[in-house]
């Protein structure tokens, strides 16, 4: 005998089986349940607090800072000790050196910045290249006591003695500046594809920064000394999509507030504002977090929230009273205003080749060779 089942409508899962881990609801046995199973985020793949310390992005008793990230090169660069002169890492767009050591003749002063008193002395010391007892420019050791090509060699298109680079032209726009020297921020040429901009100074105040990014925007921009990234303010109503192609546009994307202590920063200095923001960041169930691919450790969700996987993209909502944020859902074509977030390229010491993130699809197709 054949039986028949009908079914309508959907079946509950949670009325079937109750709550689950990962839900978002803190319900049964719960300790905790952040809308997913990741571990090391706060909450554990079983739903129970796990335990937190330096890199969780809260500055607790004994750290000095705690932003969440593992960069050695910002304001808190290791074992949650805030960056300092003499630490013997490059505080990036503070520092001009750091060698980790108090002695003022060696090329990076006790202020860590680039000493040159010494040039001229007949003693190679510190970050000098040469030192030839004068500090005349043309013959073989510069003024600042680098290592200078030979003036007839330099534009053969071959890698010669005491050349750092040669390209065969004389462009001032590419890795390799006339002169046969390597393209590097604050010597005064735009870097084309790496750099905004370059006015050969370090003010961080004059819309160019000392990362060589262009910071200044009609509506206000922040340039940000911890991780040297420059923060753009866009107030008007947009949807998240509008909001990337802006970003995209201006050779950013949309903010990842990816530590307490930037949330603070960007929040105070520059949006002011209780209305709700974009962030760059999806939920999903598989493919939740930045859109760039940052760590998530940091996360600031409201009571409840993530509420809906469905509704797909994130919001904060601040008050600056309180310097307090808290994220929510939303849905993705809703529209509020967003930050757009720049940084400078990332260049690779070996090869100098200098990369910078975009968001824009792309279409790749195979271009002939140039044989001119």
């Amino acid at each position: 005998m054949a039986v028949g089942l009908a079914f309508a409508g959907c079946l509950d899962w949670d009325e079937l089986y109750g709550a689950r881990c990962g839900d978002g609801n803190v319900s049964g046995d719960e300790l905790c349940d952040d809308g997913n199973t990741a571990a090391n985020d706060g909450c554990g793949p079983l739903c129970e607090p796990e335990p937190k310390g330096c890199g969780d992005g809260v500055t607790r008793a004994g750290e000095e800072c705690d932003d969440a990230n593992s960069e050695e090169d910002d304001a808190c660069p290791f074992e949650c000790r805030a960056a300092r002169c003499g630490d013997g890492r490059l505080w990036v767009s503070v520092e001009d050196c750091d060698d980790g050591n108090s002695n003022e003749d060696d090329g990076c002063d006790n202020a860590c910045r680039v000493d040159n008193d010494s040039c001229g002395n007949g003693t190679r010391d510190g970050v000098e290249e040469c030192d030839d007892r004068n500090r005349e420019n043309g013959d073989g050791c510069s003024s600042a006591c680098k290592l200078e090509p030979a003036p007839a060699l330099c534009g053969n298109a071959r890698s010669d003695p005491d050349e750092a680079c040669d390209d065969g032209n004389d462009e001032n726009t590419d890795s390799c500046l006339n002169g046969c020297s390597l393209a590097a921020c604050g010597d005064g040429f735009v870097w084309r594809g790496a750099e905004e901009c370059d006015d050969g100074d370090t003010d961080n105040q004059d819309g160019c920064s000392r990362t060589c990014l262009a910071c200044a925007h009609p509506d206000g921009a922040l340039f940000r000394t911890a991780n040297g990234h420059c923060y753009s303010l866009y107030p008007g109503a947009n949807t998240l999509a509008e909001a990337s192609a802006a970003c995209d546009a201006a050779g950013g994307y949309i903010w990842t507030t990816t530590s307490a202590a930037e949330a603070r920063d960007v929040n105070r200095n520059l949006v002011r504002s209780a209305a709700p923001f974009w962030l760059g960041y999806r939920t999903g169930p598989a493919s939740a977090g930045w859109l760039t691919g940052e760590s998530t450790s940091y996360q600031a969700w409201a009571l409840g929230e993530p509420s809906t996987e469905v509704a797909g993209c994130v919001v904060q909502v601040a008050d600056p009273a309180a310097s307090t944020v808290a994220w929510r859902s939303a849905p993705c074509g809703d529209r509020y205003g967003f930050v757009c977030e720049t940084q400078p390229a990332l260049l690779n010491a070996d090869t100098h080749h200098a990369y910078r993130l975009g968001r824009t699809r792309a279409t790749c197709a195979l271009l002939p060779a140039d044989t001119s």
